[in-house]
């Protein structure tokens, strides 16, 4: 009743009793991903379709959750990773799994390089699990990201007049516009 002994009294002792016991328990929701695959390659503005499996390890129906799909350049993924696509997921029962899948494009902010695929489960961390710490799985595969190049003529000129039979000069400018190198000669 006087948890700061604010009020002098002749029996301290008898200030605190215990109620009834109650129970607590984590939820039994336990969501976890057990597979991830994509291309093993990928170029700008290219349609790239990625799947995922979602598991709920738990004992109890877990709720409606999102599923992300992540792009990073090593196997630990995490929300930090460049973000590719997301979808909702209806409950899910315990011990059950469902298949996903999305179709999206590697952005073109992302350097050429080689990548791994992740997913995460409630990358948001609304829902309350018994594990958190599986939630996310990377690719056992790499992808292989390009950009293609784009030319375009960006200045043309020559004479306005020329005789039948004389050669003539015509000059032109290429710009290559695209994220992507060539790595040859054209004409």
């Amino acid at each position: 009743a006087d948890p700061n002994n604010a009020i002098i009294e002749t029996n301290e002792a008898n200030n605190s009793r215990a109620g009834n016991t109650i129970v607590t328990s984590t939820v039994p929701v336990d969501l976890t991903m057990t597979a991830v695959s994509g291309p093993t390659t990928s170029r700008d503005g290219q349609t790239i379709t990625l799947t995922a499996t979602v598991a709920n390890l738990g004992k109890t129906s877990a709720p409606a959750s999102t599923i992300r799909w992540y792009l990073s350049t090593d196997s630990i993924i995490t929300t930090a990773d460049t973000p590719l696509a997301s979808v909702t997921t209806t409950a899910l029962a315990a011990g059950a799994s469902r298949a996903l899948s999305v179709t999206t494009a590697v952005p073109a902010s992302v350097p050429a390089g080689t990548y791994r695929f992740g997913v995460i489960a409630d990358p948001d961390n609304l829902i309350a699990e018994t594990n958190e710490t599986n939630n996310a799985k990377a690719s056992t595969g790499t992808v292989a990201v390009s950009y293609t190049p784009d030319l375009v003529m960006s200045a043309v000129a020559g004479p306005s007049s020329a005789a039948t039979g004389t050669s003539v000069t015509f000059t032109g400018t290429v710009r290559n516009q695209g994220l992507g190198a060539i790595n040859r000669s054209f004409s």
